[in-house]
C-alpha cells in the first residue's frame, strides 16, 4: 500500500507545481499570499494537535520537523521567478539526496563512496537541467540556489520524519497532524515579520482568487497526506527514499509531457539531466 501511497503522491504533485507557478506570475510572484493561506489550511491541524496535548518529545520533534518544512516554502516560492515546473521538478530530486547526507551527518547513518558519487550524479543531473533554461545563466543560477536551499530545508523534514517514525510508531494521520502544526507555527512565526504586509493581502483578493488558492492548497494537502501514510505503511527496513523515487518519478513524467505539449525549450536537454539525476537517485534508494 505505501508504493500506491507514493504513487498519488506524485500524481498530486503535478498540478501543485503547475498551478502554484500560475498563482505566483498572476499575482506579482507575491508568496505572502500563499503563506498566508498555507496559514488558514493549517490552522485546523494546530486545533486537533492541542486538543490531544500533552505532546511527547518526539511528537515535539516532529513539530519541529513541520516548522522547518514551512518555512522551506518561502525560497520554493521565489524560485518559480527563474524557472518552469518541469525545472521544479528536477532539482526537487535532490530532497531526498539531502535527507540521506542529513541522515549521514546528523543521525551516525551508514552513506558509501558509491552513494557521495550518486549525490554528485543528482546535483549534476539537476544543474543540467537548470541551466538549460533560456532565462540567462544568471537568473539560472539564482534559481536553483533558491531550490537548492529550499531542497536542503525539505531534506531535513523526510530526515527527522524517517528518524522519528523509526522510533514511534506513527500512524498515517498522526505524522499528517504533527506535520500541519510544524507548519502553522511557522506562518505564526512569519506573521510577526516584515512579511506580515505581504501575507494580510491576501484578505483583500476577490473571491474568486481566494478559491484558486484554496484550490492550490487542498490539492498540496492531498498530497501531504499521501507522503505520511506512505511513510507509515513503508516496512522500516524499506529505504525510506524509495518513496521520493516513486512521487519524483510520477512528477517528472507528469510534467515532462506537459513541457512536450506546450512545446518548452531545450527539452532535450532538460530530458538528458532529468534521467542523469533520476539515475542518481534510484541508486541512493536501492543501496
Amino acid at each position: 500500500m505505501w508504493i500506491l501511497w507514493s504513487t498519488l503522491a506524485g500524481m498530486f504533485l503535478v498540478p501543485f507545481y503547475i498551478s502554484t507557478r500560475k498563482l505566483m506570475w498572476s499575482h506579482n510572484l507575491d508568496y505572502g499570499l500563499f503563506m498566508m493561506n498555507r496559514f488558514l489550511f493549517t490552522l485546523p491541524f494546530a486545533v486537533v494537535f492541542v486538543a490531544t496535548y500533552p505532546a511527547t518529545g518526539i511528537e515535539w520533534f516532529v513539530v519541529a520537523t513541520g516548522c522547518l518544512y514551512g518555512f522551506s516554502g518561502i525560497p520554493f516560492q521565489m524560485s518559480y521567478k527563474y524557472t518552469t515546473e518541469f525545472v521544479a521538478a528536477v532539482a526537487s530530486e535532490m530532497i531526498p539526496v539531502f535527507a540521506a547526507i542529513i541522515g549521514w551527518l546528523a543521525l551516525n547513518e551508514r552513506m558509501t563512496p558509491g552513494e557521495i558519487i550518486a549525490f554528485v550524479t543528482v546535483l549534476t543531473g539537476s544543474a543540467f537541467v537548470v541551466m538549460s533554461t533560456s532565462n540567462g545563466r544568471k537568473n539560472a543560477l539564482n534559481g536553483y540556489g533558491l531550490f537548492l536551499l529550499a531542497t536542503m530545508m525539505a531534506g531535513a523534514y523526510n530526515a527527522g520524519t524517517k528518524y522519528a517514525k523509526n522510533l514511534a510508531d506513527f500512524s498515517g494521520f498522526e505524522l499528517l497532524v504533527l506535520h500541519r502544526t510544524g507548519v502553522f507555527i511557522s506562518m505564526i512565526a512569519l506573521l510577526a515579520t516584515p512579511l506580515r504586509k505581504r501575507m494580510l493581502r491576501f484578505f483583500t483578493l476577490p473571491g474568486a482568487e481566494k478559491l484558486k488558492f484554496a484550490r492550490n492548497e487542498l490539492v498540496f494537502l492531498g498530497f501531504a497526506a499521501s507522503f505520511a501514510l506512505a511513510m507509515a505503511m513503508q516496512p522500516q527496513a524499506r529505504s525510506n527514499g524509495l518513496i521520493g523515487v516513486i512521487y519524483f518519478g510520477v512528477l517528472q513524467i507528469g510534467l515532462f509531457l506537459r513541457a512536450v505539449a506546450i512545446s518548452e525549450k531545450h527539452l532535450a536537454r532538460k530530458a538528458v539531466g532529468a534521467i542523469i539525476a533520476s539515475a542518481g537517485l534510484v541508486y541512493l534508494a536501492t543501496h
